[in-house]
């Protein structure tokens, strides 16, 4: 790379970093079946992608029975079971729903909460 080239490229970067300008970022994460024991086997995984316009998700599971399904998130990333009215509960140990509005309800995939 020449000269001005090198120093295009960097002028570039600087002005994409001074602008906010966010470079799109991909997650993968697995999908494991949980019971009362805590997280069990593998199921598949979620590709989490960020860019400009929000944040997608991919999902790939296997063994799940055929038809639509949705999916929430918790609050922590803890899939364990944990104690809920005196008795150990799968998955409890995730915390309540992730509810940034505080809708404090489920309507379906397009709704809010």
């Amino acid at each position: 790379m020449n000269g001005s080239m090198r120093v295009l490229s960097v002028s570039a970067t600087t002005v994409l970093l001074a602008t906010g300008v966010a470079i799109a970022q991909q997650l993968t994460v697995d999908v494991n079946r949980i019971t009362d024991a805590g997280v069990g086997d593998k199921i598949g995984t979620i590709e989490i992608s960020e860019a400009k316009g929000g944040v997608s998700f991919k999902v790939a599971v296997n063994g799940v029975p055929k038809g639509q399904r949705g999916f929430h998130m918790h609050e922590k990333g803890d899939c364990g079971s944990a104690m809920k009215e005196g008795k150990m509960t799968a998955g409890e140990a995730a915390g309540p729903h992730f509810d940034p509005e505080a809708k404090k309800s489920h309507k379906g995939p397009k709704g809010a909460g």
